[in-house]
């Protein structure tokens, strides 16, 4: 439904249905739902989660907690940060598909598992930068959206670029305060 001009070699996809079969059969996890539907998922996964180590391309908080994903995952799933990674972008998965020049950002506290998770993710057109900050990851992305938003506000109320660079500027500061402040 969302990749019609992508053509896709499924014989390279192990497409399931079941959460709980995909998690079993897994050592490593990406989680890539929106986070209001993460619960719903994450919970019939519960006993054998624990030991997996678990990456979320999520932006935002989950509902339930108002916690970002890795401090819900540490929280009441009992993983471990050092198990708990992020992927995030700007990355648009249409793009990706087309084979569009696209980069990445991968955190994570482990050293290996984050060297792991990037030369997976690498390819001729993903760039991927590795991180050790992972809340700071998850925040800056989240926040991202939000001055987004008020960009495109400002964009339809016809705010010319020196304010757009002006916005963008505060923003980036703001982001950087507030990501020190956690």
């Amino acid at each position: 439904n969302y990749l019609r001009s992508v053509i896709l070699d499924v014989d390279k996809l192990n497409i399931n249905s079941s959460v709980k079969e995909v998690v079993e059969n897994s050592d490593i996890i990406i989680l890539a739902i929106p986070s209001p539907f993460l619960e719903n998922e994450l919970i019939k996964v519960k006993s054998i989660l624990k030991n997996k180590i678990v990456f979320s391309a999520l932006k935002g908080v989950v509902p339930e907690s108002h916690l970002i994903v890795s401090e819900h995952l540490n929280k009441f799933y009992d993983i471990a940060l050092s198990k708990i990674g992020i992927i995030t972008g700007p990355c648009h998965a249409e793009e990706v598909a087309l084979e569009k020049l696209s980069y990445l950002t991968v955190a994570c506290e482990s050293d290996k598992i984050g060297k792991d998770m990037k030369m997976s993710l690498e390819s001729k057109n993903i760039k991927v930068k590795l991180s050790k900050d992972t809340m700071g990851v998850e925040y800056a992305a989240m926040l991202k959206n939000v001055y987004a938003i008020v960009a495109g506000i400002a964009h339809g109320l016809g705010y010319g670029d020196n304010f757009q660079s002006v916005l963008i500027s505060n923003s980036v500061r703001e982001m950087k305060r507030f990501v020190n402040d956690i």
